[in-house]
């Protein structure tokens, strides 16, 4: 199984410190959580990973797998919090984008308490050992 997650996730954390400077490595995870014990929060993780059967060939092993990338944003803000949440998304979505990745959606996700906002993205791509592939 290729693993890319590593590098997506460096990759989408070190954009969105930049512009935002105030966000620590403690802001994000791997990890998917109900609710985070600091906000705002960014969870990445991946979600499905198949071997790329239009790719296969007689190696006998996997060399394009097809990823599937799940970013939950979160904030708790009183005032806002959908705009903090937007702003995250547009630069990790960007971050995404540079990596070939395509969106496959953005939703919010209800929680039981009302004074968290929370968002998911899912981003489809296609990996290799070498990088990542544009579909």
């Amino acid at each position: 199984m290729i693993n890319k997650l590593p590098e997506i996730y460096s990759r989408v954390k070190d954009a969105v410190k930049s512009e935002f400077p105030t966000m620590t490595d403690a802001n994000f995870s791997t990890n998917q959580l109900n609710i985070p014990s600091v906000f705002p929060f960014v969870a990445i993780s991946q979600v499905n990973s198949v071997t790329e059967r239009r790719r296969l060939d007689s190696s006998g092993r996997e060399k394009y797998s097809r990823v599937l990338i799940q970013l939950n944003i979160y904030s708790n803000q009183n005032m806002g919090k959908n705009i903090e949440v937007e702003d995250i998304l547009s630069v990790a979505d960007e971050a995404m984008f540079g990596m070939n990745f395509v969106r496959e959606s953005v939703a919010p996700m209800n929680l039981d308490s009302s004074t968290i906002y929370r968002l998911i993205a899912r981003y489809e791509g296609v990996v290799t050992d070498g990088g990542f592939y544009r579909t």
